[in-house]
């Protein structure tokens, strides 16, 4: 039973993303009617519909609300920050300085790209920061080297979406659930001590650092 119960709230998010996208696509909705299938749109929602999914009410929920305000606001202004630099890069023109350079390297740097990307994911913590920033100069640069922005962009997106796992900020996060979900089992079971940071932040790295390296590959040979 609350093994479902924790299940549901990804259930309606992915069963709710994949309907809507199909629907979108068949109806060929455009504009605003869009959004209907964005994951933006589906991740408030199960938002909303998790405390009922879940039977969370009363004093619990209103602790949660707070903590997780908490913890939303440290990340949220990180990213507009980054949101910002990405912003002033592009209008001032580095970000076309930056491109030049890049092209500069020839083909090789679309092997580099999603290294690019995947340094940005870890320092921002950020899919969207590491975006902002870098996707203006990789289409540049992409077009400058006559190959596929849109497999560039790709890779640049796909590294970041894998490398800002490993930023410690997240892996923090990750240990601290770890460490409340260790506090409701059974009491029983013998206790291994607290999770160490290293013990789950190297290994995330390593597994970074290989996923970033095949998209390199598949930038070099497929853009």
């Amino acid at each position: 039973g609350p093994i479902r119960r924790a299940v549901l709230p990804y259930s309606v998010l992915i069963v709710g993303l994949l309907v809507t996208s199909v629907l979108v696509d068949l109806l060929s909705i455009e504009g605003a009617g869009e959004y209907v299938a964005s994951p933006a749109t589906w991740l408030l929602l199960t938002c909303l519909l998790t405390p009922a999914l879940v039977r969370m009410r009363g004093v619990r929920l209103s602790r949660l609300i707070v903590e997780g305000l908490g913890a939303w606001w440290t990340i949220a202004y990180s990213t507009s920050a980054f949101l910002v630099l990405g912003g002033l890069l592009a209008a001032s023109g580095m970000s076309s300085a930056l491109a030049g350079y890049a092209a500069q390297l020839g083909p090789a740097y679309l092997a580099l790209i999603p290294v690019v990307g995947g340094l940005g994911g870890f320092i921002t913590g950020s899919n969207t920061g590491s975006a902002a920033m870098f996707s203006t100069s990789t289409v540049q640069a992409a077009n400058a080297l006559n190959s596929s922005a849109l497999i560039a962009l790709a890779g640049q997106n796909a590294a970041a979406s894998v490398t800002f796992m490993a930023a410690p900020p997240r892996v923090a996060l990750a240990i601290a659930v770890a460490e409340g979900g260790k506090s409701t089992t059974d009491s029983s079971t013998p206790d291994a001590g607290p999770i160490q940071f290293g013990s789950v932040f190297r290994p995330v790295v390593l597994a970074n650092a290989g996923v970033v390296a095949i998209l390199g590959i598949a930038c070099f040979l497929l853009a």
